[in-house]
């Protein structure tokens, strides 16, 4: 039950304004009956060309030439730099592989970031208002395919593992960023909710196809369960709209810094 009013102040992960406004572009409600749609591919890959800009990490620490394009494609803000992992990528299991990095089929790499969150504030009264603060964090796992036709296959493989583990697909985001299908992006959009006693774990996933890429973010909030004034519970924001979207975020920025 949400008392009185509610205000949110999003804090800095440190991406482009322009990233945060396009993101209120996802669509609201529920379609879980349809299943993920197709993606197209057609006329993105010719085109793009690499930003340039300067690499978050020390490049010369990638194994591999194509682990050190996929590591150009990180953000410095809000990064914990030795998170940083290279790998290759299962699949099958729908995760890091446990071959070396340097002989890896499918080149990855994973990284974590740390978001300062968001604030919300609930109450119409300055006496009567619940202030908490919300730190989110996310895993980026990007994942270069041997072809950009093998791209379907292994984002399915995010969808079943994530259904597998009692997330459940919403409404996806879709981004355009101008004129022309290689600026359009959509993530599709997975939601799990543990609550707890105290607090409430909230799981985001998105996947994204760009070009021979796959782009993976796992975002993670624990807010604790907030009372307000007369012991009702403040709801926070609605299930379908939980989370700052940080992990989308992190997906526009590897679709701009490709290029």
């Amino acid at each position: 039950m949400t008392h009185g009013l509610q205000r949110f102040e999003y804090g800095a992960l440190g991406l482009c304004a322009l990233c945060l406004a396009l993101l209120a572009a996802c669509g609201g409600g529920d379609n879980t009956a349809n299943g993920p749609k197709e993606t197209s591919l057609e006329g993105e890959r010719s085109e793009r060309r690499p930003v340039d800009h300067t690499p978050a990490v020390d490049l010369g620490k990638a194994p591999t030439d194509a682990h050190r394009v996929l590591a150009r494609l990180l953000t410095a803000k809000a990064l914990i730099r030795e998170s940083v992992v290279y790998g290759g990528w299962n699949a099958a299991a729908a995760d890091l592989s446990d071959e070396e990095p340097a002989n890896a089929l499918m080149p990855c790499i994973s990284a974590k970031y740390l978001s300062t969150g968001y604030t919300i504030e609930s109450g119409g009264d300055d006496n009567k208002t619940a202030t908490q603060e919300y730190p989110q964090s996310a895993t980026l796992i990007i994942v270069q395919a041997p072809d950009a036709q093998a791209t379907d296959v292994i984002a399915r493989g995010i969808y079943e593992r994530l259904l597998g583990v009692r997330f459940e697909r919403r409404d996806p985001v879709e981004l355009a960023f101008g004129k022309g299908e290689g600026n359009q992006l959509r993530m599709e959009r997975y939601l799990r909710i543990d609550e707890g006693s105290d607090k409430d774990t909230v799981l985001v996933g998105y996947i994204a196809v760009i070009g021979d890429l796959v782009v993976y973010a796992l975002e993670v909030e624990t807010p604790p369960r907030i009372v307000g004034p007369g012991q009702t519970q403040i709801q926070r924001v609605t299930n379908d709209q939980r989370g700052t979207r940080v992990g989308a975020q992190l997906i526009a920025m590897v679709h701009h810094l490709r290029g």
